[in-house]
């Protein structure tokens, strides 16, 4: 299931029943919808933010990580972990209408996006790569830590961030140097364990959850 909270209360309003394993959420703007990413389920529930009520279920093509959402573009974008894909959903079809391979990474879990430049960080084995989000083409690759789970960007500085649990715990943090360049700028020790990150643009802090 996928909880519906209210803010002010912090009472679960309802709750939405979704395909096997959600395993992220995503919003998306243009429709005021949420995308329930079934991970073993191979598939995308999407229900209307203000009811709750199931308006499709999508299958995808194979076992599904994160994802975002590119209002403009009309695009949601969907990781298939096993498949090494970034699957690409109409928003105002519901229907899936490509799939982009991700090499040189592989096995993608993070992905992150650049909306005003339509540019996807997809973080994956041992590459986070940059792709066109109208095309699917790979624009640049950097290298990163190994375990990768979270991959965030920072518009505000044009960082690119994924998040390791090897090593001990690390964050590859790279920089967008154009729009097909990206370069490594530091490998930030973190704690062991600590994959699931997120990242606030207000402050350009990053959070982790590790393990002690």
């Amino acid at each position: 299931n996928v909880s519906i909270v209210d803010l002010k209360t912090f009472q679960t309003i309802s709750k939405v029943e979704t395909g096997a394993n959600p395993d992220a959420i995503l919003y998306e703007p243009k429709n005021k919808e949420v995308y329930a990413l079934n991970h073993t389920g191979a598939s995308a529930t999407v229900f209307d933010v203000a009811t709750g009520k199931v308006s499709a279920t999508i299958p995808l093509s194979g076992v599904a990580e994160t994802g975002q959402a590119d209002p403009e573009l009309g695009r949601v974008f969907v990781n298939i972990e096993d498949k090494s894909l970034v699957d690409v959903i109409d928003i105002a079809t519901h229907k899936l209408v490509a799939s982009w391979p991700v090499a040189p990474a592989s096995e993608p879990t993070g992905m992150a996006i650049d909306l005003p430049n339509h540019r996807l960080f997809v973080g994956g084995g041992p590459n986070t790569v940059m792709m066109d989000a109208k095309t699917g083409k790979v624009l640049a690759n950097m290298p990163i830590c190994s375990g990768t789970d979270a991959t965030w960007f920072d518009p505000g500085t044009k960082m690119v961030f994924s998040s390791c649990s090897g090593g001990g715990g690390q964050i590859t943090a790279g920089r967008v140097d154009g729009p097909d360049k990206l370069t490594v700028v530091q490998t930030i020790q973190t704690v062991r364990g600590a994959r699931t990150m997120t990242l606030d643009p207000a402050t350009h802090n990053l959070y982790v959850l590790g393990q002690k």
